[in-house]
């Protein structure tokens, strides 16, 4: 999921983990709003899907697994890339693929966001060990 971030990867002799508290909602920010990979939803008591670059309509059309790579830049960090896999749906017009956007489509990705966060040894969840003792001291 996380691609390049060598400032969250454990194993350094000094523990790396992410800068602040508003590291998390950045990266949702650039996945659904900055970069969005998602279908436009429109209608009032229907919705329908629309490619996210040209507007088509992509209703009808079916979708298939794509991999969604976005490059990121948080603060003074190096640069790296988030890899999303998932159900999306080509446009016809343009060739854009569109992200399945679902009801809970958010909610799924930010829950393996999560699990990657979690695949990092513990390392992005706040305080480590050490420094809760020292500062207990």
């Amino acid at each position: 999921m996380f691609l390049g971030a060598s400032f969250i990867k454990p194993g350094d002799a000094k523990p790396a983990r992410y800068q602040d508290d508003a590291f998390g909602p950045f990266i949702l920010d650039e996945i659904f709003r900055r970069q969005s990979i998602m279908s436009r939803l429109k209608g009032i008591l229907k919705k329908n899907h629309y490619c996210r670059k040209c507007d088509a309509d992509l209703m009808g059309l079916k979708a298939h697994r794509r991999r969604f790579i976005l490059d990121i830049v948080y603060k003074d960090n190096p640069p790296f890339k988030i890899d999303i896999e998932m159900p999306a749906i080509p446009c016809r017009k343009c060739g854009t693929s569109n992200a399945v956007n679902e009801d809970n489509t958010e909610q799924i990705i930010c829950g393996a966001i999560a699990k990657a966060f979690e695949s990092l040894g513990g390392i992005l969840s706040g305080k480590h060990k050490t420094d809760v003792t020292e500062q207990g001291r």
